[in-house]
């Protein structure tokens, strides 16, 4: 600018009105961008005082100065206040600032170090915070997570309604999660679900409120639930079962009692009863005879009943002399070939592995009698040093092992299948069946043993 336009402007004291106006603009500019920063905003506060006093001193001349000059000596004042409280408040405050950012690290170094998942979100359910459990748990990283809405972990049908939720809360006070601990499901960044525990809190400060919420994986537990849930359900319908088998037992002795050895014992009566004085004596003997056949007959009943209750076989001479002795009568009452391979063993198994064995080898066998049509049976039992194996294999007609699970077929027969399953499942055992239609039937039942529970034949 030439001194022919600066004469030509209008001047206070030394400055143009443009340079004036320049100096102001400039001013308000630099105190807009300090504004933006809070030791700015304070330091901005501290020109606009001193403009206010320096005002005051002015009007009532507790001040003296050339009046020329006035409005570029304010300015400059201002400027120069501002600037020199911005140094001072940004020296007073970054040591407080150090301070913060340090115990926001520790913080986060507690957050970071618990095994819970800890998120934290404002009011408009934007995630503030997020730990380290929380960005393993959910995939998200901080630079996904922070800034973005909370629904981000939300599974459909609620990510929709989620801020619907908190809204309802911040506009009623009524608290539907806050307070409480909730079990729901949580979304992965990959989109995968994972069931969690969560406990929300809430904290309040000035007219800030902020909402913590800490999650815990609870996968394990739901599956150790589901499990429990599932062994319940198979121990009812275990007990069930096991009513059943023993009613079906019940049954079988009370037939045999009534249906055969009543009838026999009455038999046997009557002919006691003719058997009286005045009798021929051709007449008497024919009818001692007979009595004679019904009482040997009862005999052999009774016999067959206790040893398909208590084997003496079992209990005095052990499970390889039961087997071969029952083997070769149900042989006999199926009229099949029987193939037997039932070496004795140096040790005796546990009383309750031979059992329980036995009692396998009883239903496998009662299966093929009623059920197989077969003409050739194979009966294997191999007693080794950690285990001791059954195997029951016939020729019959097989069956479709898709059925195994159906309820009708229950009811019409595989009680003998399920006996088998629990009786070996009393001593740790375990019972497979190979069928197919029209190739026979293989059960393979198998107990572990132990060496100090070996007993001396």
């Amino acid at each position: 600018m030439d001194r022919s336009q600066l004469l030509d402007e209008p001047s206070y004291g030394f400055l143009a009105l443009s340079e004036l106006k320049s100096r102001f603009q400039a001013a308000l500019d630099w105190g807009a961008n300090a504004m933006k920063d809070p030791t700015g905003k304070i330091g901005f506060l501290l020109g606009a005082i001193f403009l206010v006093e320096l005002s005051v001193m002015l009007v009532t001349d507790e001040l003296e100065i050339d009046m020329t000059g006035l409005p570029g000596a304010l300015l400059d004042a201002a400027t120069l206040t501002i600037v020199v409280s911005f140094v001072v408040l940004r020296l007073m405050l970054k040591p407080l600032q150090e301070a913060l950012e340090s115990e926001h690290a520790k913080a986060q170094v507690i957050l970071d170090g618990a095994s819970d998942a800890i998120i934290t979100i404002d009011e408009r359910g934007i995630i503030q915070t997020q730990n380290r459990a929380a960005r393993h748990m959910l995939g998200f990283s901080d630079k996904d997570a922070i800034g973005s809405n909370i629904s981000i972990i939300v599974p459909p049908p609620h990510r929709e309604r989620h801020d619907k939720y908190l809204e309802n809360y911040l506009r009623t006070g009524l608290r539907k999660v806050i307070g409480e601990m909730r079990q729901m499901d949580a979304m992965r960044k990959d989109g995968s679900i994972v069931p969690i525990e969560m406990a929300v809190s809430e904290v309040q400060t000035g007219n800030r409120r902020v909402f913590t919420a800490i999650l815990r994986d609870i996968t394990e537990r739901r599956q150790a639930e589901q499990a429990r849930e599932k062994l319940m359900r198979q121990l009812e319908t275990l007990s069930e079962r096991l009513a059943t088998a023993q009613e079906e037992d019940r049954r079988k002795i009370a037939h045999e009692l009534h249906e055969e050895l009543g009838q026999e014992l009455m038999t046997l009566k009557l002919f006691i009863e003719i058997l009286g004085p005045g009798r021929k004596a051709k007449q008497a003997k024919d009818n001692r005879d007979a009595a004679l056949a019904a009482a040997v007959h009862v005999s052999k009943r009774v016999s067959e009943l206790v040893q398909d209750l208590a084997p003496p076989e079992l209990e005095y001479f052990g499970l390889d002399a039961a087997v071969r002795t029952y083997s070769r009568r149900q042989a006999v009452a199926g009229r099949w070939n029987l193939h037997l391979d039932c070496p004795k063993p140096e040790v005796r198994a546990p009383r309750s592995v031979e059992r329980a064995c036995f009692r396998v080898l009883q239903e496998g066998l009662s299966n093929v009698l009623h059920h197989a049509n077969a003409t050739e049976v194979w009966v294997h039992l191999h007693q080794g040093i950690d285990e001791l194996e059954l195997r029951i294999r016939d020729n019959g007609i097989g069956f479709d092992r898709s059925v195994f699970h159906d309820e009708k077929l229950r009811e019409n027969g595989s009680i003998g299948i399920f006996g088998m399953q629990i009786r070996a499942k009393q001593v740790a055992g375990v019972v497979k069946i190979n069928s197919s239609v029209g190739n026979g039937t293989e059960v393979d039942a198998v107990f572990p043993l132990t060496v100090d529970s070996a007993e001396p034949v």
